[in-house]
This record gives C-alpha cells, sequence and structure tokens, in this order.
C-alpha cells in the first residue's frame, strides 16, 4: 500500500464512524455516540499522522491529544479544548462502571450544543487531507 493508501483507509474509516455516530444520536444512544465521535476523530488524526510522518503506521494509541502532538494539524485554544474534552469519551464510552456514571451528564442536549464545534474540529482534519 502506499501512503496516500493508508492516509484513505484511516479517512474512510472515520466517515464510516461519524456516520455511525449520527445513527446513534438519532436512536438517543448517547454514550455510544460519543464513542464513535472520539473513534472517528482519532482515525482522522492518525490519517493526519501518516500525512505529517514519514512512516505509515500511526501509533497504536486512543489518546488524540498525543496523536495531535505529534502531527502538524493547528488548532486554536477552542478546538484544543474540544480535544481534551473528547479524548475523555474514549474510557468513558468503553467502560460501564464511567458510564454508569456520566449518563445524566451527556444528553442529548449536551451533545448537540458541541455538535458545531465537533464538526469544525473534524473539518480541520479532513481539510488537509488528500
Amino acid at each position: 500500500m502506499t501512503k496516500i493508501d493508508y492516509i484513505l483507509y484511516w479517512k474512510n474509516s472515520a466517515e464510516s464512524d461519524w456516520v455511525a455516530a449520527q445513527d446513534l444520536l438519532k436512536l438517543k444512544h448517547i454514550l455510544h455516540a460519543l464513542f464513535f465521535i472520539h473513534l472517528s476523530l482519532e482515525k482522522l488524526f492518525k490519517a493526519n499522522w501518516v500525512l505529517d510522518n514519514d512512516e505509515s503506521f500511526p501509533p497504536m494509541t486512543h489518546n488524540l491529544e498525543s496523536l495531535y502532538s505529534q502531527t502538524e494539524v493547528e488548532l486554536d485554544g477552542n478546538q484544543l479544548d474540544m480535544l481534551k474534552l473528547i479524548n475523555t469519551w474514549n474510557i468513558e464510552g468503553r467502560y460501564q462502571d464511567y458510564r454508569n456514571k456520566i449518563a445524566k451528564t451527556y444528553s442529548e442536549t449536551y451533545v448537540k450544543e458541541r455538535l458545531p464545534k465537533i464538526e469544525t474540529l473534524r473539518q480541520c482534519l479532513l481539510e488537509r487531507l488528500p
């Protein structure tokens, strides 16, 4: 596979996860939707990582801040704050004890209020990719 093939792999997989997140939101499966939002952005960061590094295999991490720090992506302060928040959704979406604890915090309204900022972050990551 070429470098472009790897980038497209991550980009296409991210799009599939983004669609799944939107479908989960419609079904009001909020925590699962947040997990898939994180997953989608993680894959976009990995596509950007491949773009910005000599190697074709990004680090095996789910930490968005770590991936970001290894790319040439430029985010503003609000996007960095959103990145920190979204990073927590990976853990909270995986483990039942976290999910039970935070289920009331992450309402449909909570997510809808943040979706425009998430979409802006997503577009920032997409616009750099072929």
